[in-house]
């Protein structure tokens, strides 16, 4: 019989929620709301918060580089392809390197809209607002149902550590041996 976890049923239930609001304020097009909360929701609060930052950002940075390229007068074809390498160079430079398949996303949605004859600028502002709410459904969802204990994974981790600790300095007192200290300071951090 197959279980369902934890994770399973706040990512349902943060698709539920988002697909009520999407409702309510953009029914004709769901799809980036309710797509950004189901990847948005993670193993931890604080991961789901530090990734749905990552995506905030680089929904913005997505958002300039095809307003950019919409009023270029450059084909589609050519437009396309500027605004995916100029995204990776700018999400490179602000370390948002894990972000780029959402940015891209955005990006093409955005810069296909304005080629369509939408205004640009109004539907990246509907983008990044999808996206927000997502997110903070996501992180709410993950902070106030069944949230992580995460005193119970500190704990076991402390263990961890206290028992290489305790083998290290065994090895080096009673057999003279340090080798692989670099791995546990490794470790350490």
């Amino acid at each position: 019989m197959a279980y369902i976890g934890m994770r399973t049923l706040k990512t349902g239930l943060t698709v539920f929620l988002a697909a009520l609001i999407a409702r309510i304020i953009n029914p004709q097009d769901p799809f980036v709301m309710l797509f950004t909360s189901l990847i948005a929701l993670e193993n931890t609060v604080s991961a789901s918060f530090e990734n749905g930052w990552r995506r905030i950002v680089a929904t913005i940075v997505g958002a300039v580089v095809a307003n950019v390229l919409v009023f270029s007068g450059l084909p589609i074809e050519i437009a396309a392809a500027v605004s995916i390498m100029l995204l990776i160079i700018v999400s490179n430079a602000l370390g948002q390197e894990g972000s780029i398949g959402v940015a891209g996303s955005v990006t093409l949605l955005i810069l296909l809209s304005g080629y369509a004859g939408e205004d640009p600028a109004r539907y990246s502002l509907i983008r990044l607002r999808d996206t927000t709410i997502a997110i903070t459904l996501a992180v709410l969802v993950n902070l106030l149902v069944f949230p992580p204990k995460p005193s119970k994974r500190i704990r076991e981790q402390e263990m961890a550590l206290y028992n290489e600790t305790l083998a290290l300095v065994e090895k080096i007192y009673l057999y003279r041996v340090a080798d692989n200290l670099e791995d546990y300071r490794k470790s350490v951090d």
